[in-house]
C-alpha cells in the first residue's frame, strides 16, 4: 500500500512538473494580431514603421486580398513603405503574385524604414531556410 502512494505520488510530481516546463517555453508569434513579433516578417504601411501593419509567420502568395491592421481602408499589395524581419529564416520579396518575379530579400534581422527599392512593389512574399 505504501509503495502504491509513494508511485501515485512520483506520477502526480512528474505531471506537475512537466506542467511547469511547457507553460514556461515560449509561445510561437501569432501573425495578424498587429505586432512585429520575434518569427514574423512584417510590412507597414508608412515609412518608419506607421500607420498600419501587417505581420506574417508564414508566407504569402498574395498580398492584394490582405488589408493592414490599424489602417483597414488599405490594401498590403503594392503598398508598403517599411519592412522588418524578425523571423531567423530569409524572406523573399516579390513584385507578382504567387512569388512571381522575387528579385529582393530580407536576411534575418534585416530592417528597411524607408523602403526605397522595394516601396509600393510588393505583392507576395514567403521564407526559406
Amino acid at each position: 500500500m505504501r509503495l502504491r502512494k509513494f508511485m501515485t505520488a512520483v506520477a502526480v510530481s512528474g505531471l506537475a512538473f512537466s506542467g511547469l516546463a511547457v507553460a514556461a517555453t515560449p509561445s510561437t508569434a501569432a501573425e495578424h494580431n498587429g505586432v512585429c513579433e520575434s518569427g514574423e516578417f512584417c510590412l507597414w504601411y508608412n515609412p518608419n514603421y506607421a500607420n498600419g501593419i501587417w505581420d506574417m509567420y508564414g508566407s504569402d502568395s498574395n498580398l492584394h486580398d490582405n488589408y493592414f491592421i490599424g489602417n483597414s481602408s488599405q490594401v498590403v499589395g503594392n503598398n508598403s513603405a517599411s519592412a522588418k524581419n524578425r523571423d531567423s529564416y530569409r524572406w523573399y520579396v516579390c513584385d507578382g503574385t504567387g512569388y512571381t518575379t522575387c528579385t529582393g530579400w530580407y536576411d534575418p534581422g534585416d530592417v528597411n524604414p524607408l523602403m526605397t527599392s522595394w516601396r509600393n512593389k510588393i505583392s507576395s512574399a514567403y521564407w526559406t531556410s
